[in-house]
């Protein structure tokens, strides 16, 4: 019965450490969407490329017409 009670123990720490660095990733993505819609409302091209990796391509969809892409860069 001892060994069981360590074993729940351990597992349950290991799932709290695991949350922790969820939060962790979590916290840094919404940290770079801030960035990114700052820098939109801002008209800072320089902000909202930081949020981008170099090969990234914006997408934009609108009502029937058909999808338009540019790269970062554009």
């Amino acid at each position: 019965m001892q060994i069981f009670r360590l074993t729940v123990a351990w597992l349950i720490l290991g799932c709290l450490g695991i949350r922790a660095a969820d939060t962790g990733e979590e916290k840094a993505i919404l940290a770079a969407i801030q960035t990114l819609f700052d820098g939109m409302a801002a008209h800072d091209a320089v902000m909202i490329k930081s949020t981008m990796a170099a090969d990234a391509r914006l997408i934009g969809v609108r009502g029937d017409r058909p999808a338009g892409s540019v790269t970062r860069d554009e």
